[in-house]
């Protein structure tokens, strides 16, 4: 399954949190904790939002399409 790389960064107010791999991925918590939860959130929101511009713009084409899981093992 594939793995990603939360980085958190300590600052004077908390905590920045942002995912290596992922772009525009990123957010703010008074804690570790707090951060850790909030970047779950973020990561999950944006997932979704992709999924739905991605039914949008596929239902606009009138083109047959095919969905399937990709998983990376290996990665």
């Amino acid at each position: 399954m594939m793995q990603l790389t939360a980085v958190f960064v300590e600052t004077g107010e908390g905590y920045l949190a942002f995912v290596e791999e992922l772009q525009n991925v990123s957010t703010r918590g008074t804690t570790l904790e707090e951060a850790r939860t909030r970047l779950y959130d973020v990561i999950h929101e944006q997932f979704e939002q992709n999924r739905e511009l991605a039914e949008g713009t596929l239902s606009l084409s009138h083109l047959p399409f095919r969905k399937e899981p990709l998983i990376f093992a290996n990665a």
